[in-house]
């Protein structure tokens, strides 16, 4: 009912609102007031009824008390003048009947109906039983009947009326509920049909027309109101629609909307161009038409289970796929999926890239990065092979150099000595330049190995100090250093033998190239980002501007070659590079004549706890123990070499040495004789010595001897390789006695000795 009632127009509820109290007044009236009016009627009855009986039965009782019968009887008389008086009993104290008037001859039951409350109705009469007392005795009954056939027909009337009235009230509460509903609803009527008008018409100028300043008024107000912020937002909306459209037509990627079930609704040009489409021919298309057919299956098991879960497992991902052209081609893409809720309907958004030239380009660079990653392979095995090459004669130079330097029997004269200096000092600069330029390949290929820890600043300059004393001296140079040491110590985060390498460049660069009786002065401060600078001040006659341009390029000694101080020129090279792969830098400040200052910047580091050693207490060389006797078997294909190492080996009485020439050879000799220690040269024809050696390793009478390589590969790569293929130790060519002497001893150390007899 209550449906019913909210779909009635407003003018039907107002009609049948106002109708309402009419109807329920005519209803009071036609069923209230004549039932208000029978009560009325039927009380004064009763009163005139008690009234006439109380009169009587006063006249009756005095009567029957002097026996005067026609007292009885002209009181029955005048009470028969009421023409409403349908019986009138006078009855004794046993109910005898006295005298009676009932024309109608009604049949009663006097016992009983004198013993009811009075009055009371019967048979459409009005009965009243009164007592006849005189003095408080009672002398009988009188019994009256009152006809209602007067109060009836007068109720009757009045509900005639009543009813009359109704349908008048009725009648006229129509017209006034009509007059008003119509005068009420007009202006709202006139709002509904204009807000069906600006619906229908999508033209929301249009505006109602206000006629009152009521509440209706003010509901017209707010309607012209909204009118205006819908036209706005209309206006806006078609802005961003035209804005949005042309977005869609000029962005490179696609885009492509679809509904949960894969039907295309939406598409950019830039869609239908990269899949080779008509303009609208993708619309309501399956969105499998853009994918190969090896996708499409996955793709629609996809939309089936997030229709059945909501569950999306590819939405906010940018994927990289193949689409299919409309002519069959396929060609990759990238997409990424959105998801979106549109009047509680779900849809995707997808961005499409067509990544071919993408693509391409990579597969250009990774052919690019191959050839460069061959070119620099090319590159370290010429440098090896250079490496190998030039240390194999640099071997013998620097080796009987060194013979001839020492050699206590046969004393080099005072015209040789020289003589042999310059060849040492050649045959060393020579070397230097090998190992920098080997040191600044490692570098360039990625090949450093870095081992970063909290540095001391103060204790490693000391320690760098400490070497380049020899050179100051030479120059006449005074070195100080103002870095802060005990509890203001500084620390930086490097590693410490590189940037040990680092200063000692910078530094003896710095004395090198200073002017006669100068100084150097190193002190430190802190820079920005956490950050320590280290100041090497030098008092040289200063770089200009052009030649500060090119200080840190390699092999450029500035017209340095010309003098008469040694160098390679790519110290600097080096020094900078090492400075970058452990996150610092360097720069330069000079001036012609004033001297120059090169300043280098690391991380700031932790304080550290010292050990109580210095490195120069940990560089102690070891000291033969010449009262034991050693075998050494050195295996090596080149006799220049092999002389040499017999040479060195002569001050060494108590190492007996067995040569070989060939690998076989030398596998022979050590399972005869198990000498403490074998040399073993790599690079040796029929069998190489990595081959020798693991045969070696394998035999139970020569496990465990200890083998070192002896090689003029110094690559690091070389060094670590045969290392890991079971090489106790690894000894680079030319062969620094010092260092040839400290190795050799330290493995010597480990084994038992053995007597044997001198085999060459």
């Amino acid at each position: 009912m209550s449906k019913l009632f909210s779909k009635l127009p407003i003018q039907a509820k107002l009609f049948l609102f106002i109708s309402f109290v009419p109807l329920l007044i005519s209803t009071f009236n036609f069923t209230y007031y004549p039932k208000i009016h029978e009560k009325q009627a039927l009380k004064k009855l009763n009163e005139y009824a008690s009234s006439f009986s109380d009169m009587l039965a006063l006249n009756a009782a005095t009567s029957l008390k002097l026996k005067d019968f026609e007292s009885i009887v002209s009181a029955i008389q005048w009470a028969k003048k009421d023409t409403r008086l349908d019986y009138l009993g006078i009855f004794d104290e046993r109910d005898r009947e006295l005298s009676v008037f009932n024309p109608n001859g009604l049949a009663l039951d006097i016992p009983e109906m004198r013993h009811r409350e009075n009055p009371f109705v019967l048979n459409e009469r009005l009965f009243i039983a009164k007592p006849i007392v005189y003095f408080e005795k009672r002398q009988g009954t009188l019994l009256l009947a009152f006809s209602l056939d007067e109060l009836y027909a007068s109720i009757l009337d009045n509900r005639l009326g009543s009813l009359y009235i109704s349908l008048g009230i009725i009648f006229l509460g129509i017209i006034v509920s009509l007059l008003f509903s119509q005068i009420f609803t007009r202006p709202i009527r006139q709002l509904t049909l204009t807000a069906k008008k600006v619906s229908s018409e999508k033209n929301y100028s249009i505006r109602a027309i206000k006629k009152s300043e009521d509440q209706v008024g003010l509901l017209i107000d707010q309607f012209n109101e909204m009118l205006d912020q819908i036209q706005l937002r209309d206006n806006e909306l078609n802005e961003n629609e035209t804005h949005l459209r042309a977005i869609m037509h000029s962005v490179v990627d696609g885009i492509v909307t679809i509904n949960e079930y894969g039907i295309i609704e939406l598409v950019n040009p830039a869609t239908e161009k990269i899949f080779g489409y008509s303009p609208g021919e993708l619309a309501g298309q399956n969105v499998t038409c853009l994918m190969p057919e090896d996708y499409r299956q996955k793709h629609l098991n996809g939309l089936k289970k997030f229709r059945e879960s909501r569950a999306a497992e590819l939405l906010g991902l940018n994927l990289e796929l193949e689409g299919l052209r409309n002519d069959g081609s396929r060609f990759p893409l990238a997409l990424a999926i959105n998801e979106m809720v549109l009047e509680q309907k779900h849809k995707f958004v997808g961005r499409i890239q067509d990544i071919s030239l993408k693509k391409q380009e990579e597969h250009e660079l990774r052919q690019s990065k191959e050839l460069a990653e061959k070119a620099n392979s090319a590159k370290s095995e010429f440098l090896s092979r250079m490496s190998h090459e030039l240390r194999t004669p640099m071997n013998a130079i620097l080796g009987f150099g060194q013979l001839l330097e020492y050699d206590t029997k046969e004393p080099l004269t005072e015209s040789q000595k020289p003589k042999v200096s310059e060849i040492l000092k050649a045959g060393n600069h020579l070397l230097e330049l090998i190992n920098e330029v080997l040191d600044l390949s490692r570098i360039e290929s990625g090949e450093l190995t870095l081992s970063i820890e909290n540095v001391n600043l103060h204790a490693l300059v000391e320690e760098t100090i400490f070497l380049v004393v020899p050179l100051a001296q030479q120059y006449d140079i005074q070195i100080e250093n103002k870095i802060p040491d005990a509890s203001n110590s500084v620390f930086v985060r490097a590693d410490r033998t590189k940037l040990k390498q680092v200063l000692l460049n910078l530094i003896s660069n710095a004395v090198k190239y200073n002017c006669k009786k100068g100084s150097v002065i190193l002190d430190c401060e802190r820079g920005p980002a956490n950050k320590i600078r280290v100041n090497i001040t030098d008092t040289g006659p200063g770089l200009s501007m052009e030649q500060q341009k090119h200080i840190f390029e390699p092999f450029n000694r500035l017209d340095a070659d010309k003098t008469d101080i040694e160098g390679t020129g790519i110290g600097l090279t080096i020094t900078k590079r090492l400075l970058e792969t452990m996150e610092g830098s360097i720069l330069l400040k000079s001036q012609p004549e004033k001297g120059s200052c090169f300043i280098i910047e690391l991380p700031e580091g932790k304080e550290i706890q010292p050990d109580g050693l210095d490195s120069c207490q940990k560089a102690k060389e070891l000291q033969p123990d010449s009262g034991q006797r050693y075998t050494l078997l050195y295996v090596e294909d080149n006799p220049a070499n092999l002389n040499l190492v017999e040479q060195i080996l002569e001050c060494r009485p108590d190492i007996t040495l067995l040569s070989a020439s060939r690998s076989q050879l030398g596998i022979d000799l050590a399972c005869s004789h198990k000498p403490d220690l074998i040399l073993m040269d790599i690079h040796m024809p029929e069998m190489d010595g990595i081959t020798a050696m693991k045969k070696l390793k394998g035999y139970e009478e020569t496990r465990d001897i200890p083998i070192i390589a002896v090689s003029a590969n110094a690559m690091k790569s070389d060094i670590e390789k045969s290392l890991k293929d079971g090489f106790d130790a690894y000894i680079t060519k030319p062969l620094n006695i010092k260092e040839f002497f400290a190795k050799i001893e330290a493995h010597l150390q480990l084994r038992k000795p053995t007597v044997v007899e001198s085999i060459k």
